[in-house]
């Protein structure tokens, strides 16, 4: 794994995350880094694509929605003087599609939101960091 010149800022929209963002563009600037900004949807499960469930043009436009609705506001929150973004939706499964796109990409560092708008966030608050900073094999910084 050759590493990047990048930051992985994963989000969803939620004021963690957008913490994490605004670090996360403080750190790149005083480093000349980039920001890779993700944000992922679940992977819905495999019996609900039938013909009374969701179609994969659902789960696409739900992708168009949260790249108009998630990323781009919090790209454009970071103001003119923001590092270089290259901002996009993944689907997956959350933390699995970070820790792929943070081995795969090289980047440096994953900075993240402790916590996220999941449907089950006080039960299982703060997994996708958790997972994140158990199993990646590059540093990451957790915001809360």
């Amino acid at each position: 794994m050759t590493t990047t010149d990048r930051l992985l800022v994963p989000i969803d929209g939620s004021e963690p995350s957008l913490r994490a963002l605004a670090l996360a563009a403080r750190l790149a600037t005083v480093q000349g880094l980039s920001l890779e900004v993700v944000a992922v949807l679940e992977t819905p499960p495999l019996e609900m694509f039938t013909r009374d469930g969701i179609a994969w043009t659902d789960v696409q436009a739900l992708e168009q929605r949260v790249d108009a609705e998630v990323l781009r506001p919090a790209v454009l929150r970071l103001g003119p003087e923001a590092p270089p973004v290259h901002a996009h939706v993944e689907i997956g499964h959350v933390a699995d599609r970070l820790l792929d796109l943070a081995e795969r990409e090289g980047v440096q560092m994953v900075v993240l939101g402790r916590t996220g708008k999941g449907p089950f966030r006080r039960a299982i608050e703060g997994s996708v960091s958790r997972a994140l900073a158990a199993h990646s094999k590059v540093p990451v910084t957790i915001v809360p």
